[in-house]
């Protein structure tokens, strides 16, 4: 079972977090125009400021979740835990997806945050308490 999970899933795992990071990054730098096509026609500068705000902490959790989770699966914490691969590949794949389809189509920027919800913090959580529970707690 070993050599299946590091023939296929670590490579897919690594590929699909860093195509969620990378699409994550374009979607900072056009930031300004993703914001400008989901604001009404007669916005303000407050209008403005709130979503390019809201985008810029959205985005910048997201790629703080895939950092901590590169460096978990770097380190070797979660790499070989197939269970894990699995999970983080579902997310990212689904996550890298529809934000290439927001970012084209010009979806509406609260859609994002449903996004995050459900394909980037997921699997950053579960990193995180799968590090606490082999680091601290010394459990597998």
């Amino acid at each position: 079972m070993t050599v299946l999970c590091a023939d296929g899933l670590i490579p897919a795992r690594f590929l699909t977090l860093l195509a969620h990071l990378t699409i994550l990054i374009v979607t900072l730098w056009a930031r300004d125009e993703i914001v400008v096509s989901c604001l009404p026609y007669d916005y303000n500068g407050n209008d403005y400021g709130i979503k390019i705000t809201e985008m810029i902490i959205g985005l910048s959790l997201a790629i703080g979740f895939i950092g901590i989770e590169l460096i978990g699966f770097m380190s070797g914490l979660s790499m070989f835990m197939p269970s894990a691969s699995v999970f983080s590949i579902g997310c990212h794949s689904t996550a890298s997806i529809l934000l290439s389809y927001a970012l084209f189509d010009e979806w509406d920027c609260s859609l994002y945050w449903w996004i995050f919800a459900m394909c980037s913090l997921p699997p950053g959580l579960f990193e995180i308490i799968y590090a606490f529970s082999q680091i601290v707690l010394k459990k597998i």
